[in-house]
């Protein structure tokens, strides 16, 4: 796997939509089961 470099606002743009999709997707996710 190629190893390409990342600007610190690439990043941080990255991990934060990480939490994002943690938080808010997985609650979305656990909701949809439950309503199943």
């Amino acid at each position: 796997m190629d190893k390409l470099p990342m600007t610190l606002r690439g990043f941080t743009m990255i991990e934060d939509e990480l939490k994002r999709l943690k938080g808010e997707g997985r609650s979305s996710v656990i909701k949809a089961i439950a309503e199943a």
